[in-house]
């Protein structure tokens, strides 16, 4: 199984031992001047992760594929939204490497990308059981009694588990490079859509265990609990990262005392509810397509970009905008 080239390994090579990578991605991705929107834009391009779908869940996949080829998994199912980006995700993945997939779905409101997403997952030939509510599709996830099949696979909703925080720690060490290779400067701020809070916790730790001046800004666009269950906070994101740095103590003792570092989670840009579209949002989208080329969509993107613009306003350093949409050309 191939590791070598990813930061992640170079830096920490006896991480191996505890986590391998499959590399699906194309890495890395593109960083890029938004100097036609604000002198201090910038954006970091996961849009292009891969050829077929990008985003940022092919990041996660490719540190999720190896936990179940080695433990043979026929099936997996998972959770999300009618429109589910990490819904898609599995889907092509599953349908690449002959696994069979379920996808408990919910409700939200409907645009081009959640009808264009139903339809892909659809023709992946995932199988979508449709709940009404979050909670309601949260309940058949845990209680489900095909959990008794060792053979089948559970992957939470954004496809976030402590593999997946690992994958953004990764991203961190990227850009890292792509600032010291000249690409960029090293931005003040990093903004990027949360719903699920692997993406957030893997670069607020990242920034940390490098030791880089960066904020990483997260801009909710989940509800924060599920009913009465924490789902889109900073204790999650904390919950996520403790795990992570758990996994790197086992190979590295000297950060078992490593501590966890603040989080900055953005309350203000999710507005009525997942998926539904803000008028802040929908002019994000305008500009970002008008003035950097950019095509975003309602439930996360455009929501971070909103937060992203008002805080180029408030800042004369270098800001960085993770695009995490899932732009990319997908498979026929």
């Amino acid at each position: 199984m191939l590791t070598a080239d990813r930061p992640l390994f170079a830096r920490w090579p006896k991480l191996q031992a505890k986590l391998a990578c499959e590399m699906l991605a194309d890495l890395p991705t593109p960083v890029r001047t938004l100097e036609k929107l604000h002198p201090n834009a910038w954006v970091k391009c996961d849009d292009m992760s891969h050829s077929e779908y990008g985003g940022n869940k092919v990041r996660k996949l490719e540190f999720i594929l190896p936990g179940l080829q080695e433990r043979k998994i026929r099936h997996v199912i998972t959770i999300g939204g009618v429109g589910s980006n990490s819904g898609v995700a599995v889907a092509l993945l599953c349908k690449r490497y002959g696994m069979a997939c379920t996808i408990l779905v919910f409700h939200q409101p409907a645009s081009e990308t959640v009808e264009k997403n139903h339809a892909l997952m659809r023709s992946c030939g995932a199988r979508l059981v449709y709940v009404k509510t979050a909670v309601a599709a949260g309940l058949l996830y845990y209680l489900n009694t095909a959990r008794l099949k060792k053979d089948t696979l559970f992957l939470w909703a954004g496809c976030s588990t402590t593999e997946a925080v690992f994958a953004y720690v990764n991203a961190m060490m990227e850009l890292q490079e792509q600032v010291n290779a000249g690409l960029c400067p090293l931005p003040a701020s990093i903004y990027v859509a949360v719903g699920s809070c692997s993406t957030v916790a893997g670069l607020t730790l990242g920034c940390a265990l490098l030791n880089l001046p960066v904020t990483i800004k997260g801009v909710r666009v989940a509800p924060s609990h599920a009913g009465w269950i924490p789902a889109c906070t900073d204790s999650i994101i904390k919950k996520q990262m403790k795990a992570a740095l758990m996994l790197l103590s086992q190979a590295y003792p000297e950060y078992s005392g490593f501590p966890l570092p603040a989080t900055h989670l953005l309350q203000d840009y999710f507005g009525e509810g997942y998926g539904v579209e803000t008028a802040a949002g929908a002019r994000a989208m305008h500009i970002a397509k008008q003035r950097a080329g950019l095509s975003l969509e309602p439930t996360y993107t455009a929501k971070a970009f909103a937060a992203f613009l008002d805080g180029l306003d408030q800042n004369s350093q270098a800001t960085l905008f993770w695009n995490t949409h899932a732009g990319a050309v997908h498979s026929e």
